[in-house]
């Protein structure tokens, strides 16, 4: 049977919908996270609105897993995040966002129902990806 893709990953089983989503709402928490630490205001309203796409997206895949949505942002998530990111210390870039390579090469399933939901999720993935571009331009210019 052939692998459904979703961001470029070949999903196998049902609970790899669950693993990337988490995934994604860590990184929407460290977005959180690294927007205290900034003053530039335009940086700061740029992170949040990629953490607010990103708390889209985990909530859609929520949906698809028949799971209640996520409503709040836990900054201290980022904390571990970002631990768990220099613990693994390497990084792997596709379509310019950061995703640890933690064997990222996930697998999906036709275990997914509702399959159709996923195209939404990468819908809100482009818009974002294109936001964390502008953030890793402001980035390269300091």
């Amino acid at each position: 049977m052939e692998k459904q893709l979703f961001m470029g990953y070949k999903l196998d089983s049902f609970w790899d919908v669950l693993s990337i989503n988490s995934t994604i709402y860590r990184f929407a928490c460290k977005r959180v996270w690294l927007s205290n630490r900034t003053e530039n205001e335009e940086e700061k309203k740029l992170l949040i609105k990629i953490a607010n796409d990103y708390l889209n997206i985990s909530n859609i895949m929520r949906g698809v897993a028949k799971l209640k949505p996520r409503k709040h942002l836990k900054s201290m998530l980022a904390i571990e995040c970002e631990w768990g990111m220099k613990r693994h210390g390497k990084y792997i870039w596709y379509k310019g966002l950061a995703w640890e390579d933690l064997r990222m090469e996930y697998r999906f399933t036709p275990y997914v129902k509702h399959f159709e939901e996923i195209h939404k999720v990468v819908e809100l993935y482009k818009e974002t990806s294109q936001l964390y571009e502008q953030i890793a331009e402001i980035y390269r210019e300091k």
